[in-house]
Parts: C-alpha cells; structure tokens; sequence
C-alpha cells in the first residue's frame, strides 16, 4: 500500500485492468482510506475518443459516490475477456495513503460487513463509556466527569469523521464542517 506521507501534491495511479473472467463484468474499486480529500476516476468511454471523469472524495458531497460507503467505492465495468486502463487522481492535505482494492460484489459485501461489524464493536464500547460516565456525572455531581463526558462525545464524533461514518450515516452534508488544507 503506497504511502507518501503528507504532501499538497496531487497523485496519479494508472490501473491497468485485464479482465480474464468469462462471466464477471461488474466490480468495485474501493479507496480504503475514508478521508481522501479528492479522488477523480478517469475511464476510458466506449469510442475510445477520452475519458469519462468522476469526482469524489471527502470533501466532495457524499451524493457524489457511487456506493453510499464509508470508503470511496467506485463502480467499475470492465467487459469479459478485455483490457482496460483507468487512472486515478488523488489530492489531500490529510496523510497520502493509497489503499486500492478491486473486488466482485459478494466479495465487498463480505469483507465489508466483517470491518463494519468489528468498527461499531469499538463505537459500542465507546458509547457505554459515554453513558456509564453520565450517569456518574449525574449521580456524583462532580465536575471532572463533565470533562470526561465532552472528551469521550468529541471522540466519536472524531473517530465517526474520521472512518467516513458521519458523512455517510448521520450528517448527510458535513463538507462544510471540514476545513480544506489545499
């Protein structure tokens, strides 16, 4: 998985695909990391006169996506038995990490529902904290549970922001709450 640290720059991967399936034409290329900045898709269109271009990424609207994911997923269609070349386009001020995945459906769906799974475990153990801390603060009284409160609330919210949770699942439109750094 390239990782080029932080950097301004922007980052361009050619994928070059050969489908050698006889059957499987749908698949899905996944951007593992929930907080790329930009991400643009260059495909090639069926005359082979350019590209057809999609733009997303987290500080684009999630509306954007083709899969309504934490992660960038594109839809890709690559024909049985043929080859293809795509490229990518990446750009952040956050940590230029790469994570690419090309998967089928079921695979995704599997892999998936396995990570979301053991994500909302974590967030279920943060969340307990979260009340049994608010029940102190209102059973004891005392201040520093307050500060304990507040700091275990910004930390889901954090954490939900981060994993690319909150754009998808509770604040539709939350690009305006991030600050660019380009």
């Amino acid at each position: 998985m390239p990782n080029y640290g932080f950097s301004d720059s922007a980052y361009w991967v050619r994928l070059p695909l050969d489908n050698e399936s006889r059957q499987i034409d749908e698949w899905l290329l996944e951007v593992g990391f929930a907080n790329m900045h930009y991400v643009d898709l260059y495909t090639p269109l069926p005359d082979g006169e350019g590209f057809a271009v999609r733009q997303t990424g987290a500080l684009r609207p999630v509306s954007t996506r083709d899969v309504l994911n934490p992660n960038i997923i594109f839809d890709l269609i690559v024909p049985p038995q043929s080859q293809q070349t795509i490229y990518l386009r990446f750009q952040s001020g956050a940590s230029m990490t790469l994570p690419l995945t090309l998967w089928t459906a079921d695979a995704f769906l599997n892999e998936s529902q396995l990570k979301q799974m053991l994500d909302w475990l974590f967030y279920g153990a943060i969340i307990a904290l979260l009340v049994y801390h608010l029940f102190l603060l209102f059973s004891l009284r005392e201040a520093s549970y307050l500060f304990f409160v507040f700091l275990l609330a910004t930390l889901i919210v954090e954490e939900l922001s981060y994993d690319g949770y909150l754009e998808v699942l509770l604040i539709p439109r939350p690009v305006y709450l991030k600050i660019p750094l380009l």
